[in-house]
């Protein structure tokens, strides 16, 4: 029994050995020359300034390790050589992550699984950050790298990719609107799902929003070819990422359309009416979505305006999207717009598609039906406007 135990003994400490993980959430890193240092075991961590123009630090409420443009973080252990370092980037850190160089070794950034990964063969391997936000959302910031957790290992490939198809999870867009934090490895499946309209950034990023079931979802830079208006059938892999409260999915090492079957379509989505105290409340997340009725008004904060459509005493913020400055008039207005962003993941903010001049009703009146897409008051599509209540091109028209 004891030879057995002792057996037991020895094997899990050969399977755990060279291995180190420093969680930044219970570590606390001190004060160095000019940064931070930390150290662990063997291993000693040490984010200094260099030739950057500020210094590391551990954020006071997040706990992540902050190495700033031309600053380094160096590793270095007095026991055997590390063959693979694997770094967490803080949920944060997607903004402004930046390329990385190594003096050893090679270093692989990887903002879908948020990580930044250094293999090589050294004892002591100093790591400098690039001086753009290369990887980041912020493209045209400095560049920063902020990382919760570390894991070292002595041996070759500890902490990455083994090779193998992961497991998945099928899911629909109703079910990702469901989560409350991030899932990786997602099946997403499309019925008849719709493509709302899509968006490239400066920074050529781009961001897809899609409906399905009442519900929608931001498919951001996964590299998927889908032209606005489009239906989609099939399924596509990913991983979901509940980015500041929007709902939103992104590439992994599985994503194609091989799966997925595109039917396009000239019929353009219906917005969602809705109110701003609605999307105040988070409803409507990452849809198309139309305000009637509403005026917009402009304030200064410091060297910008903002925008925001107002309703009584709500207001939310117009922010991206086609210019509204022409119509702070002091009329109303009918604001069709997405639902794209919680701004710091508390004030929702909407970027606007179109705008139109409200009637003092918001109910158009025409004596017979044209010949255009029509929608019934529940958004069900009928061959013909019949008398009643409809909806066309986007408005509520009575038809008499």
């Amino acid at each position: 029994m004891k030879k057995s135990l002792l057996l037991l003994v020895t094997l899990f400490t050969a399977l755990f050995a060279g291995a180190e993980t420093i969680d930044n959430t219970t570590a606390t890193w001190t004060a160095a020359a000019d940064g931070i240092t930390f150290t662990s075991g063997t291993y000693t961590l040490t984010a200094s300034k260099a030739a950057g123009k500020t210094a590391p630090q551990q954020h006071a409420q997040y706990k992540d390790v902050r190495v700033y443009a031309k600053s380094t973080l160096t590793i270095a252990t007095t026991g055997s050589n590390m063959k693979s370092i694997v770094f967490k980037i803080a949920k944060s850190g997607i903004y402004r992550q930046a390329d990385m160089s190594a003096s050893t070794g090679t270093v692989q950034v990887d903002t879908t699984a948020m990580t930044v990964t250094w293999t090589g063969d050294a004892n002591n391997v100093v790591l400098t950050v690039g001086e753009k936000a290369t990887y980041g959302r912020e493209k045209n910031k400095n560049g920063q790298f902020r990382f919760i957790k570390t894991e070292i290992n002595e041996t070759a490939g500890g902490g990455g990719e083994t090779g193998e198809t992961p497991t998945v999870t099928e899911m629909n867009i109703v079910d990702l609107n469901a989560l409350t934090a991030d899932k990786a490895n997602v099946r997403l499946k499309f019925t008849n799902a719709k493509v709302l309209g899509s968006h490239t950034s400066k920074q050529n990023a781009k961001s897809i929003y899609v409906r399905e079931g009442g519900k929608a979802v931001i498919l951001y830079n996964t590299g998927l070819e889908l032209s606005d208006n489009a239906i989609l059938n099939g399924y596509v892999d990913i991983d979901f990422k509940l980015f500041n409260g929007i709902p939103e999915v992104v590439k992994n090492n599985q994503t194609n359309a091989t799966n997925l079957t595109v039917t396009e379509s000239s019929e353009e989505a219906v917005p969602v009416e809705t109110t701003i105290a609605e999307l105040n409340a988070k409803k409507h997340l990452a849809d198309l979505v139309v305000l009637r009725g509403v005026t917009i008004k402009s304030e200064k904060s410091g060297q910008y305006t903002n925008y925001y459509a107002v309703s009584g005493s709500d207001r939310i913020q117009l922010f991206g999207g086609i210019k509204v400055k022409d119509y702070v008039n002091g009329k109303s207005y009918d604001v069709v717009a997405i639902f794209n962003q919680i701004y710091k993941g508390i004030t929702p903010e909407i970027a606007p598609t179109k705008v139109t001049e409200a009637n003092s009703t918001g109910i158009s009146t025409i004596q017979e039906a044209q010949k255009v897409v029509v929608y019934d008051i529940q958004g069900r599509r009928v061959q013909k406007a019949e008398k009643g209540l409809f909806i066309i091109n986007g408005k509520k028209v009575l038809v008499k």
